[in-house]
């Protein structure tokens, strides 16, 4: 069975479009009010703000899902199949398990921020700090998923090839 890489994350693909436009909106809508109407809106930077923070953990899972984060790979590409997959298997855990460490050590700020409010917006600050642990978990998950989509594709004996679906997009 083959899976099209994109489906799973589509969702937070979805998410992080959705709060790029909003991002957006808030910023030309912010110029016009501020220039033209000469009545500027005193909340939308710090929404955009907290949508920016958001939309940059989700899309750093997404990426990570999708291995399209930066590497240089050139001396493991020139590696057999087998000792490729370990060594990308082997990369994985241990970003999941930082992941994980990460999402696990910030109970602390999360709490002490839930306290203090913004200045604009009176939203928790605990809200904004959510954003890196919520992030880092949905990256542990979605580079577990991914992993294990890989071990099939090892196991099929299709790991590190290009496929493609019907209509040529990479799977």
């Amino acid at each position: 069975m083959q899976v099209n890489k994109r489906d799973m994350a589509l969702v937070f693909r979805s998410t992080v479009g959705i709060l790029f436009l909003i991002i957006i909106t808030l910023t030309i809508g912010q110029v016009f009010f501020r220039f033209v109407l000469d009545s500027p809106l005193v909340w939308s930077e710090e929404l955009v703000r907290f949508c920016l923070i958001w939309m940059t953990m989700i899309g750093a899972a997404v990426i990570c899902y999708d291995d399209e984060h930066l590497g240089i790979n050139s001396i493991v590409e020139t590696l057999p199949v087998g000792i490729r997959f370990w060594i990308y298997a082997i990369n994985r855990v241990l970003m999941i398990a930082l992941m994980l460490i990460i999402a696990g050590s910030s109970g602390e700020l999360i709490e002490a921020s839930h306290k203090t409010f913004s200045a604009a917006l009176k939203m928790p600050l605990s809200y904004w700090r959510l954003a890196a642990p919520a992030g880092c978990l949905l990256t542990a998950f979605l580079l577990l998923v991914r992993l294990i989509i890989n071990y099939r594709l090892f196991k099929e004996g299709h790991f590190g090839e290009i496929a493609q679906n019907d209509q040529g997009e990479d799977l």
